[in-house]
């Protein structure tokens, strides 16, 4: 079996507050336009996907978080090639601060009801039916 090439890396953040996830809703122009979507993107030339989550969480959002630890990596085929998503459990830097629109809280049961890509779809599971493994957030 041939190993796939990877044409980007993209970087997301998985920001649990109280028991619920900060998901947004894909852009008109954006592929899968209109699904649910975590804060993150396209990781730079020079930058390590950690950074890329917590700078494109506080672009998309405004919310500052930093990462506590790396959920998951996926691999997503597309017409331009094969996406790395990096996925990354995050905390906010001040549990007080209030994300931009159109990103909300969604309680963690809720997320089974969302459409997302289908390349969230294990840590979706891992969300909905296993145990948040952060402590001390509000």
């Amino acid at each position: 079996m041939e190993a796939s090439v990877i044409s980007r890396e993209v970087a997301i953040a998985v920001i649990v507050r109280q028991n619920c996830v900060l998901v947004g809703e894909r852009p008109p122009h954006a592929s899968f336009a209109g699904y649910a979507e975590f804060p993150g993107g396209k990781v730079e030339p020079g930058e390590t996907p950690d950074v890329a989550a917590v700078r494109e969480t506080e672009e998309e959002s405004g919310l500052k978080v930093r990462v506590m630890r790396i959920l998951d990596t996926a691999e997503s085929p597309t017409p331009r090639g094969t996406l790395r998503l990096w996925f990354f459990l995050c905390e906010l830097q001040d549990p007080d601060q209030h994300p931009a629109p159109p990103w909300h809280w969604v309680p963690r049961p809720l997320l089974a009801e969302l459409k997302f890509p289908p390349a969230n779809a294990p840590l979706l599971r891992f969300l909905t039916q296993g145990e948040c493994l952060i402590t001390g957030t509000r």
